[in-house]
């Protein structure tokens, strides 16, 4: 069943069941999310890259934008 057909059927539930299929959904996802970082040894650490002193990130972006401008 696609997600068209899926939207559909949630469409026709009542408030309350519309209600409750999202609270079961959310439940489902912050489940999923736990399990995710279940193997993690205690107090790892997760590296996040930050665009802060990305330079060569900044000087592509530019010359991207420098580009489309001169098209336009």
């Amino acid at each position: 069943m696609g997600f068209s057909e899926v939207l559909q059927h949630a469409r026709s539930l009542s408030q309350a069941e519309q209600i409750r299929l999202v609270e079961v959904l959310v439940e489902e996802n912050r489940q999923s999310e736990k399990n995710l970082f279940a193997d993690l040894p205690e107090g790892a650490t997760i590296p996040i890259w930050s665009p802060y002193d990305a330079y060569e990130a900044a000087r592509v972006m530019l010359d991207l934008l420098n580009k489309t401008e001169t098209k336009s």
